[in-house]
């Protein structure tokens, strides 16, 4: 727990050109998800990137959490914010996105 890492590069497309961006994550810690009315141990990661800054051609964030499960190999909860804005041939199109996902079970499907 604590570990973090970050890289800085540049991001290139043909519509929004080449743009800084910094790639990271981070393990945030350890902690219970409810899965299946009881409480499972998990590593929580927390990884993402951001993408150039406000005034350039494209830019913005994804901000992932990842639980990993410690008794078993298997995500458990996953959740993302996005938040984008990138230059297109119609003009600047900003989009969000936001979710949780979280296992329903742990019994793997046959």
């Amino acid at each position: 727990v604590g570990h973090r890492s970050s890289v800085t590069c540049t991001a290139k497309s043909d519509m929004s050109g080449v743009v800084p961006a910094t790639v990271y994550y981070e393990v945030v810690a350890i902690e219970d998800v409810e899965v299946a009315g009881r409480a499972v141990e998990a590593i929580k990661v927390r990884f993402g990137s951001n993408l150039g800054k406000p005034g350039d051609s494209s830019y913005g964030s994804y901000d992932n959490h990842l639980w990993f499960a410690l008794e078993e190999p298997v995500i458990v909860k996953r959740t993302l914010d996005a938040n984008v804005t990138t230059t297109t041939p119609v003009g600047k199109v900003s989009f969000k996105e936001s979710f949780e996902l979280v296992a329903q079970s742990m019994k793997p499907r046959s």
